[in-house]
């Protein structure tokens, strides 16, 4: 019964059956899911200048993961594209695209000026 019921939650049946859709939602959510892991798990062995960079980098793939979770979910029971979520997502990576580099940035300049004094 449990893995039955796995199975439905994960809708392995609609995914094995060759639904490409279904299959690119799946890989894309494994791909940042496991992304967003590594970047938290690996954050404790580089060096300190970095840590902020991965947690960053950890943050957003972790989200984007999230997203692709529901976008197959809302796939899955609709059976049409959930472009709504792919403007939230796009809107949601850009922003911090663009800003990372600017808190990288101020990151960094503090820093500096906390090792002079």
């Amino acid at each position: 019964m449990k893995s039955i019921l796995t199975a439905e939650l994960v809708g392995v049946e609609r995914i094995v059956n060759g639904d490409p859709i279904a299959i690119t939602f799946f890989l894309g959510y494994m791909a940042m899911f496991a992304s967003a892991v590594f970047f938290f798990a690996e954050r404790s062995s580089v060096d300190r200048k970095w840590k902020a960079s991965l947690l960053v980098s950890g943050l957003i793939t972790g989200i984007a993961a999230v997203h692709y979770y529901y976008m197959r979910d809302f796939y899955m029971i609709t059976g049409s594209s959930p472009t709504s979520f792919r403007f939230v997502l796009l809107f949601f990576v850009m922003v911090s695209l663009i800003s990372a580099p600017h808190i990288f940035v101020m990151h960094h300049f503090f820093e500096a000026g906390r090792s002079q004094n």
